[in-house]
């Protein structure tokens, strides 16, 4: 399956993932897929378990710049894909947009909706989940590719700081 061995102990979180028709415009494209059976792939068996089991996760795909995440209720997380980080998986800087995937998972499981941190410390705490899973690299690549935009030059440097 796309050059991807998956774990067994994964095929649970994954199957019900891809089963929910919501997630069909992910199935249906293969770099789209792609991207996300490389993110899965990398999350420890714990914490797929933990999204099993705490949260209904729903990925909808929208106008704007890369990404966001809500939490809409205590087992509803929604990360919104906007066509910048769609284009990413199209192309070479496909392993960035799968780190700016760990990042908005990140946002999740450290519980950012509920807890009253600054934007910036749950930015920081997202970028080192995205890290703690494998992706490093990719993100101080999208982070030095997107310097101008936003708050990506004070992470890159928080990140490079902390290495």
């Amino acid at each position: 399956m796309l050059g991807f061995k998956i774990r067994n102990n994964s095929q649970n979180f994954i199957k019900n993932f891809f089963s929910k028709q919501i997630h069909n415009w992910i199935r249906k494209d293969p770099d789209y897929h792609r991207a996300f059976m490389l993110l899965f792939d990398c999350l420890p068996t714990q914490i797929q378990d933990e999204l099993a089991r705490k949260k209904d996760l729903i990925f909808i795909k929208m106008d704007g710049q890369f990404a966001s995440t809500i939490e809409a209720d205590k087992k509803k997380s929604i990360i919104l894909i906007y066509e910048d980080l769609l284009k990413l998986f199209k192309g070479p800087r496909f392993p960035q947009g799968v780190a700016v995937l760990a990042h908005e998972l990140g946002h999740i499981l450290r519980n950012h909706a509920k807890r009253h941190i600054s934007i910036l410390d749950s930015q920081f705490e997202a970028d080192q989940f995205a890290i703690e899973v494998g992706f490093e690299e990719e993100l101080i690549d999208f982070l030095s590719d997107n310097i101008d935009k936003g708050d990506c030059k004070i992470r890159l440097e928080n990140i490079l700081v902390n290495k």
